[in-house]
């Protein structure tokens, strides 16, 4: 797997924001675009939130920062001051996106709404990744990824029946809304290769996460039916366990009835009667029995079965079994299983990047595509502060040395 791709390698974009935002700009600098991270003078106070990975000679380094801003290059540029602002102007001449995630209304108060960018670069796809996105009555309300994962109607469908609904423990909202961010950006690039002119994409997190909650809409529209919590069952039409405990770990599994489970019921069932724990399940005809005619008891009783069973197998037994004999079950990855996942290994998913501050290699997951026939790139580590000052603004806007040095003493880099 590739650090990087050069798909896009053509393309440059300006990236200006904070953590709600950095995942969009990651993934299209995976993709090629130079992608040229904006912070203020001094550096983006981002790059020491926790949680923290290292502490180098007095800095910390944020393990969000590492994760989502290298393959990317970074300036420093206070876009509020005057100068700072006629320099960002020049870049986004020659620039093709401009990502943000200020307040809705921020750009256009500091003179650089999308109106203002178009003047100067007609063809200038501005991305904004907000909460509520730029219209609506929400739109100037304070989240976070807790409240959008609570509003956005994702939590209250996680957890178990009887206890309040559960947060995802790692932040989950603004990672759907960059993805969609960063596929809105690409689809406004295509319209552009049409049309010629820019556009601008209003990313709302809130909106990226209604998709993930699929059928509940529908079934809320058709018989005012609410899906409900069920911690760690299924509910179709019948509520069944989907997660077993094994003896390291957990598994998926789902019990199922008809002519379309007998082909890896059957073998399951022949895999309890090899170890003697089939029990009630070994005289079941799952061809002929439908899940509506069981008794809670008696799914309560196979279940049952099941849960002795698995709790005698490891992960790996479980995998290894199911691969043999075609089973609908597999064990639930830790991190550190993924780690070690052979299918990802195989696909050179993880790739290290030297970070030169930490004095190591940090190892990163790859894109989510592999084209072996593109053309691609060794990844480049997370920028140091206004690293690229020099290379940007001396190349794109062909700036002296003693001006770039006159500025930063002026403090607008």
């Amino acid at each position: 797997m590739p650090g990087r791709y050069s798909f896009l390698s053509h393309l440059t974009a300006l990236d200006l924001t904070d953590h709600t935002g950095f995942m969009a700009g990651r993934i299209l600098a995976d993709l090629g675009v130079r992608v040229i991270k904006v912070e203020p003078p001094g550096g983006d106070p981002e790059r020491a939130s926790g949680p923290v990975v290292a502490q180098v000679k007095g800095r910390q380094h944020s393990l969000v920062w590492l994760a989502y801003n290298h393959n990317k290059e970074s300036i420093t540029l206070d876009i509020t001051r005057p100068q700072g602002k006629a320099l960002f102007k020049r870049l986004v001449a020659k620039t093709d996106f401009v990502i943000e995630s200020f307040a809705p209304g921020q750009m256009d108060r500091i003179g650089l709404g999308f109106e203002e960018l178009r003047k100067i670069n007609p063809g200038i796809v501005l991305t904004s990744v907000t909460g509520f996105g730029q219209s609506g009555p929400y739109r100037d309300y304070r989240y976070s990824d807790l409240t959008l994962m609570a509003l956005g109607g994702v939590m209250n469908l996680i957890g178990d029946p009887d206890r309040p609904p559960v947060r995802v423990s790692i932040e989950q909202a603004i990672a759907h809304g960059c993805s969609q961010a960063a596929a809105g950006t690409l689809m406004a690039h295509a319209a552009r290769a049409k049309s010629g002119e820019g556009s601008h994409v209003d990313c709302a997190i809130l909106d990226s996460l209604i998709l993930l909650i699929g059928g509940a809409l529908p079934a809320w529209e058709v018989n005012k039916g609410e899906f409900k919590r069920e911690g760690s069952r299924m509910v179709t039409n019948i509520s069944r366990r989907a997660i077993y405990p094994c003896k390291d770990g957990h598994l998926a599994f789902l019990l199922n009835f008809g002519r379309n489970a007998v082909p890896f019921m059957t073998p399951m069932v022949q895999w309890l009667k090899e170890e003697g724990m089939a029990g009630s399940l070994g005289n079941v005809d799952f061809g002929n029995t439908k899940i509506e005619q069981l008794s809670k008891e008696q799914l309560t009783e196979y279940e049952d079965v099941f849960l002795r069973f698995f709790a005698t197998k490891t992960k790996a037994e479980i995998r290894e079994e199911a691969v043999k004999r075609r089973l609908l079950a597999d064990s639930i990855s830790t991190v550190a299983d993924i780690y070690a996942d052979s299918q990802l290994k195989a696909r050179n998913f993880f790739y290290d990047v030297r970070h030169p501050d930490l004095g190591r290699d940090v190892l990163h997951p790859g894109t989510f595509i592999l084209c072996p026939e593109e053309s691609a790139s060794d990844a480049r580590p997370t920028p140091r502060g206004g690293e690229h000052n020099a290379s940007v603004f001396g190349s794109m806007l062909k700036l002296k040395q003693s001006e770039i040095k006159q500025l930063h003493a002026q403090g607008v880099l």
